[in-house]
Parts: structure tokens; sequence; C-alpha cells
């Protein structure tokens, strides 16, 4: 498909811009120039006929300031600006199994579900009866370990591995992996066994504190980094209850303040938090209590919709509450709020005055680089996640229709099977891409869309080029709004 590579938006704050997508830049623009190209590309007017009509348009612009933004218009369009552009130099959709090899023999993340059972039983858990879910409730067993270790240890030592004295993360994730400490602590014992100059561990974990009384002089001597569920105050974390039915704040918030109190050092530096916003909750309100008491910034998000089972669709729509940041927020959080995140993501991919490398500074970048269709990882390229009873996906948050691998007596993981799998999907999706605005700028992850009967997904979150115009004059109208986000983006130079 062709569509329009220039877009021209305006902001809330009436100040005009252009972004074109083939050559990556963003500039303010007259509201003349935008007059022209409607007439010209729009409208089909040229030569004399345009000067007539902005004449009379622009009363307080003389015929020679009329004429300089015609001439500024040209000299734009021969530039490759306001041309069409085709899809085709944006995305392709093929795969090589060598390239998931190589990220399999790169892998520094892997992610073990060490238990599949949990001792809270909260509503909107994706593990729970709201949601489709064929996973184990069993513990991991250091069979699994083992053969992991054995798959990667050759790899982590070879010349294949392109990471230098880089460290290497190992997770903990559960249900409540707490519920498994004798394994984490072989886990732990064996990455030991396992260190050299160059191959060192670092640990992380996701907890929901119950236990967290029990275990946490060991987990601050090994300096886990612990990321804490907690939705907020008494109020906002109601869903969050145990096996019994039994509200878990108070034994949860006991537990974190211990652990602040008893090691402040490391709780600094080391714990942050993730809260789920519900109907008895907001983003403003769940900020506030985990800064007041704990110090901390929380990660939120809403209710997951992916995988719901569809009769449980009137409970889900009770409980849900979209994460809306207002601006104060923003400000306050700075670096850590969702718009910076999205502005930044902007700035990294689709503007070429920034930089992905510090050799782009040296010798410059390409123009037009194609990527893949949506925001989806490749396979490994971030992390490995194994499963409780073995099996192995890309992460945490994939489910388990797309299992990428088993371990039986060994890790099986065909590259080519992978390769061919990722192909037909990414293949499938770019015919959706194609009439999407927001094609360079996904951060849709593939395995989180709706599927049809055939097994291919279906994405319901196409822009068209008004939406797209309503997505830039949004993003840039805050950007407008808060200047200090702008000073902090360009310090970034991301290597």
């Amino acid at each position: 498909m062709n569509m329009d590579s220039t877009i021209l938006f305006k902001t809330v704050n009436k100040n005009h811009y252009m972004y074109d997508i083939r050559h990556s830049i963003l500039f303010n623009s007259h509201p003349i120039l935008e007059s022209i190209y409607s007439y010209v590309k729009e409208e089909g007017k040229e030569g004399n006929e345009i000067e007539l009509i902005l004449t009379h348009d622009y009363p307080d612009y003389s015929l020679d300031e009329i004429k300089y933004y015609i001439k500024k218009f040209h000299f734009l369009s021969g530039s490759d600006m306001f041309d069409k552009i085709s899809t085709g130099e944006i995305i392709f959709g093929g795969v090589a199994p060598e390239t998931i090899e190589k990220d399999v023999n790169n892998i520094d993340n892997i992610l073990f579900q060490v238990t599949g059972n949990c001792n809270l039983s909260c509503k909107y858990c994706c593990y729970g009866d709201m949601y489709i879910d064929d996973s184990s409730q069993k513990p991991m067993t250091r069979e699994i370990i083992n053969k992991i270790f054995e798959f990667m240890l050759p790899k982590w030592e070879s010349s294949a591995n392109l990471s230098y004295n880089n460290p290497i993360v190992i997770g903990f994730y559960g249900g409540e992996p707490l519920l498994n400490f004798s394994l984490i602590s072989y886990i732990m014992s064996c990455c030991k066994k396992l260190e050299t100059k160059k191959l060192r561990f670092v640990y992380s974990m996701t907890t929901n504190a119950l236990l967290l009384d029990k275990y946490m002089k060991t987990l601050a001597d090994n300096d886990v980094s612990l990321l804490i569920s907690l939705d907020g105050n008494k109020t906002h974390n109601q869903l969050r209850v145990d096996k019994k039915g039994k509200e878990s704040f108070e034994r949860i918030y006991r537990n974190i303040k211990l652990l602040q109190t008893t090691y402040p050092e490391y709780f600094e530096r080391k714990v942050k938090f993730n809260s789920v916003l519900s109907k008895y909750s907001n983003a403003m309100e769940v900020h506030d209590f985990i800064k007041n008491e704990f110090g901390k910034f929380p990660l939120m998000d809403s209710i997951s919709p992916h995988m719901l089972d569809e009769e449980k669709s009137n409970e889900f729509n009770d409980l849900y509450q979209p994460y809306i940041e207002p601006q104060e927020l923003t400000k306050e959080k700075g670096t850590q709020s969702s718009v910076f995140k999205r502005l930044s993501m902007f700035f990294y991919y689709q503007l070429n005055n920034s930089y992905k490398h510090y050799t782009d500074i040296i010798y410059g970048k390409a123009q037009t680089q194609r990527k893949l269709p949506t925001g989806t990882c490749l396979p490994f390229q971030i992390k490995m996640f194994i499963t409780a009873d073995g099996q192995i996906l890309a992460c945490e948050r994939i489910g388990l229709q797309y299992v990428l691998g088993t371990i039986t007596d060994r890790v099986n993981i065909n590259y080519n099977n992978i390769a061919e799998l990722y192909t037909r999907y990414f293949s499938h999706i770019q015919k959706q891409c194609s009439n999407c605005y927001s094609i360079s700028s996904c951060s849709q992850c593939l395995f989180q869309l709706p599927l049809k009967e055939d097994g291919l997904h279906l994405c319901p979150y196409m822009h068209g080029k008004k939406e797209y115009q309503i997505y830039l004059a949004d993003m840039f109208g805050k950007l407008e709004e808060m200047p200090e986000l702008f000073t902090n983006i360009n310090k970034m130079i991301k290597a």
C-alpha cells in the first residue's frame, strides 16, 4: 500500500508541525505551508491560482511572503517530501533461523517460573478464573534447571556470545516464587559455581511479599532485585485476596515495612513496585500512597484483556480501570512517566536527529531502516521464559499456545521451526500493517492480539491518517506543555 509520507498536524496550543515518515524528520511548519500542501496535493491546484487563493486567505501577508512559502514548498517537494511512501520501504515479514540462533547464543536474561502455585487468589490474575489458562500448578524441578544450564553454559562461554562481561539476569517468577524458595536457593548456588571472571549472574524476582519476612535476609544478601506487587492502600488492594478470600493488605504492608526498616540501603537500591488499577483505584491515588509510604514511583497498568474468557467479560468490564496519567503525575515522574517513555521511543526510532549507538554519530546512520511489523520482540532477543513444567517461551506475557521449545531429557529448540512460525505470523500481520500509519512506531505485541479462526492474528488498533495526526498532536502537545521532558530526551544517547 502507498500512503502519504508527510503528516501535517496541529497541537492544542495551535502550533503546526510536519512529520515525514520516509526521512524521519519533524519540524515546525507555517499554516501557509499547510494550505499550499492542501491546495496542491489534495485539490490539484497550481501556479498563479494558488498565489491568488493564498493572498485572499492570508491578507496580512505580502505577495513576496506568499511566494516565499510556495518556493519553500517546492524545495521540500524536490527532496521527496509530500510524496507517497510504500509500506514495503518500512517493514518486511521474514525471520531467519540464524537470527534466532544468534539470539539464543546471546541470551542474558532467563526467567524461571519456579512454581505455578500462589498463596493469593487475585481476582484479575492472568492465571485466575477470568482467563483461559492451561498452566501447570506444579513446582519446577532441579532437573529442568540443570538442563537449562547444561544447554546455555557452552553458548555463554563460546565466541558466538558477543557480550563482554555483561551480567546474566536470572529471574524468579510464579505463581508466588517464594513458595519454592528451596529451588531458588539451588539456582543461586548453581550460578555461584558457574561464575568466572567473564561469567557473572544477578538476580530478580516478582513477589506478592506475603512470605517476605521469612526470606528477606537471603534476598538482601544476594542483592536480588525485587518487584513487589501492591495495588496501593487497603481500598485499592482489595482484589488481592488469599485462598480463603481474606484481604492480604495488612500482612503485605507489614512485611514491606519490615524489609524497608531492616535493610534500608538494599530497599532503596533494589525494590520496585508494580500496581494494577481497578475500579477501586486511580493512578494518582496509587502513586501518592506508594511514594509517601515507601519513597517509590510504582509501575502501573490496567487489568489485562489478553486471553480473557469471554464468559467473564462482564466481570472484567466491571473491574477495569484504564491507566490515565494526569499531567501532574507526568511532571512528578519525569523520565519514569509513560508520556516520557512514549516520546523517547519516538525520538529514538522515528527521528534522524537521535542516535541508537555512539558510532552513528561518527559514521552517520541509515535514513530508512526496514523493521518487522508490530512491536513484537524477536524470539529470545530479550529473554527466555521457562515454565514450571519445562516449556520454553519468549517471555512471561505470552500464552502457552506460543511455546517455542520444551525441556525433556534435553533442551529442544528448533530454530527452523521457530523462524517459519514467526515468518508466517509476521507475513500475515504485515498485510494489516500496510494500512496503518503507526507502522513505524507500533509497540503492540503480536501475541497479545486476538486470534481469528484460522489461528492468525487480527489487529484492532490500526491508525488511519486522521488517527495518526491525533496521536502526534497529542504527544507533541504534551511535550509543549512540559518542555523539561524534551531537555531530558535530548540528554539520551542509547548504546
